[in-house]
């Protein structure tokens, strides 16, 4: 008996969506698929991460630093060795060859320390002459940015600096222009709108929002600059203060991000015996207004005497052992941030000194720190500017 056939299987059709429909199909199937290959992507990021983590910007270890221009070489007591020091651990990190550097002033975080160094100071050929703005990597002991300050376009500038609060740049100021030279290299160079006829020493001073900084030049010319803009502008004062016989600027602090106050002493003038009608010394305060390029001024207001000048740190500490009445006086500093008091001594003759230190509170607790036999301890010889100091968290 022979076995039944297999029935017929019935012929497949295949079947033909139309292009939309198969546009659709092709689009519902990716995004099902989409879920997943995220997922397998994100592992995978995951796991890289983990396995090869993303390297942290270096930084200095915890506590107060100390940047100081050390004298190392008997034939040039003004230069040194720009030296970084931790007050809390001893360490010390030599940066650059010795030289003349000036203008410490440390950043925000304590990462970077800029520096001015001034390169042929002294020789007869003003050629060899040239300022050298300088930002050390002080974690990784090396030079991030040094350029040569334009000083055929910019008189003055580079002896006073001062970092953004956001760590972009520092400020230099100068008489007739004022420039941020940034962590990259590069001088942010505006022109001022005239300029200014006293000495560019002053110490920039930034808005909270690092958008602009203020600097004096002279005891009453002032320059306010605008990362923004192009040019810096003069201040003009209010009358109130210039129609006095004489006036000059104390200082000045950022109040708001716009906003800033300024503190002003009035007072007879010295070169006229017959000003009999002067007014006696008054301070003021004045606030002022960013608007435009332009400071806006409010009426000045009388101040107390006892509360115009800033709280002056605790000094005591200084003197113990190193004051007036030692053989060898001691001059008294501020940090420019003013949370910091130093001294170092002097004399009224160039000569060395036995064991000359740099001394200054932290925390209430007195750190010396030796300067050794180079040190030129002289009244004309200024410190200032040679040293600054840091707290890092």
């Amino acid at each position: 008996m022979r076995a039944p056939k297999p029935a017929p299987r019935p012929a497949l059709r295949r079947i033909r969506y139309p292009r939309t429909m198969s546009r659709r199909l092709a689009s519902t199937n990716a995004l099902r698929a989409a879920p997943i290959a995220a997922l397998l992507l994100a592992g995978f990021a995951a796991t890289l991460y983990f396995a090869f983590p993303a390297p942290h910007p270096p930084k200095v270890a915890s506590g107060v630093w100390l940047a100081l221009v050390v004298p190392v070489d008997e034939a040039n007591p003004f230069g040194g060795q720009v030296r970084a020091i931790n007050t809390a651990t001893g360490e010390e990190v030599d940066l650059r060859e010795p030289g003349d550097w000036v203008a410490l002033s440390w950043s925000p975080d304590g990462r970077y320390l800029y520096a001015t160094q001034l390169i042929g100071l002294g020789s007869d050929d003003e050629s060899d002459f040239s300022i050298r703005p300088t930002i050390f990597d002080v974690p990784r002991h090396r030079v991030v940015a040094s350029a040569v300050w334009p000083w055929d376009d910019c008189i003055g500038g580079a002896d006073r600096a001062s970092w953004s609060p956001d760590g972009s740049g520092v400020a230099l100021p100068g008489q007739s222009c004022a420039a941020v030279f940034q962590v990259g290299g590069q001088f942010d160079l505006v022109m001022l709108n005239g300029t200014a006829t006293g000495a560019s020493g002053g110490l920039p001073a930034w808005a909270p929002d690092s958008s602009r900084y203020i600097y004096r030049a002279g005891s009453r010319e002032t320059v306010i600059v605008d990362r923004d803009a192009s040019t810096g502008s003069l201040i003009s004062w209010p009358a109130a203060v210039t129609g006095a016989s004489a006036w000059q600027l104390d200082y000045f602090i950022w109040t708001a991000p716009a906003t800033l106050r300024v503190y002003v002493r009035t007072y007879p003038d010295p070169r006229d015996d017959n000003d009999q009608d002067a007014e006696p010394l008054r301070y003021w305060t004045i606030e002022g207004t960013f608007v435009d390029g332009r400071i806006a001024w409010d009426s000045p207001q009388e101040s107390d005497p006892s509360t115009y000048f800033p709280p002056f740190p605790d000094d005591a500490p200084l003197r113990e052992g190193h004051g007036r009445n030692d053989p060898v006086p001691y001059r008294t500093m501020l940090s420019d941030d003013l949370q910091f008091v130093a001294a170092v001594p002097f004399m009224r003759s160039f000569q060395p000194l036995e064991d000359p230190v740099f001394v200054t509170i932290i925390d209430g607790v007195r750190f010396a720190y030796p300067l050794g036999s180079n040190f030129l301890a002289a009244t004309a010889f200024e410190y200032a500017g040679r040293w600054d100091m840091v707290r890092v968290d």
